[in-house]
């Protein structure tokens, strides 16, 4: 799961303008301006893991050993976090529109090119009952 994480994270870095470092954990320790700051976006599903970063500030990793759980087990579902991940590609990248807009330009050259290959004008079509 770590590995889908660090794959996820790198792909939204590369297409965002938001620079987040590698490895970096959703537990952060942030000023009260970047709070404020975050709590000024007007966002009915915000995406904290990166709004912390877009709110600028210096920022300064602390190295930690990453354990594994004693007890229990995450709470999250895989539709949760698949949601999650959808969010924040929307909410800080132009890759989905760009992907949709450049689909939507394939699509329509292909129907056009379609209708012109079919288009005959000296056809005549006989109905025979």
């Amino acid at each position: 799961m770590r590995g889908i994480r660090n794959a996820y994270y790198r792909l939204l870095t590369r297409f965002s303008e938001v620079n987040v470092p590698p490895g970096v954990g959703d537990f952060q320790l942030v000023d009260r301006r970047v709070v404020e700051a975050m709590r000024s976006v007007r966002d009915s599903y915000p995406f904290m893991r990166m709004m912390t970063f877009e709110c600028g500030g210096r920022s300064v990793g602390v190295r930690y050993t990453w354990r594994e759980r004693k007890k229990g087990f995450s709470k999250n579902r895989a539709s949760a976090l698949i949601d999650q991940g959808i969010n924040g590609l929307v909410s800080f990248t132009t890759a989905p529109a760009r992907f949709g807009l450049f689909a939507g330009f394939l699509i329509s050259a292909l129907s056009i090119g379609y209708a012109i290959v079919n288009f005959n004008p000296m056809a005549t079509t006989v109905w025979r009952s």
